[in-house]
């Protein structure tokens, strides 16, 4: 809609990533919203928490190849044409 409200005419729309990047997604999320006031403990949070994040992200990554309908995802990308 915003494309074609401005002046773009939408020539193909797809899906980027599935239910398992979705997944991995929320969960790296979740460990970057921890709100801990004492800033060792937050850093050592940190420390420990990256590499997992990593590890997630990777799992869920090769796990979304057998994801083939893409029902659960975050992001779209979209290609568009100017008029």
């Amino acid at each position: 809609m915003l494309a074609e409200d401005n002046g773009f005419r939408v020539v193909e729309i797809n899906k980027v990533g599935g239910k398992f990047i979705t997944i991995a997604r929320l969960m790296i999320d979740l460990n970057l919203i921890l709100k801990i006031e004492n800033r060792h403990v937050r850093r050592l949070l940190i420390v420990v928490l990256y590499p997992a994040d990593f590890f997630i992200g990777l799992i869920g990554y090769c796990l979304d190849i057998f994801d083939k309908d893409k029902d659960l995802t975050l992001q779209y990308e979209g290609i568009f044409e100017k008029i």
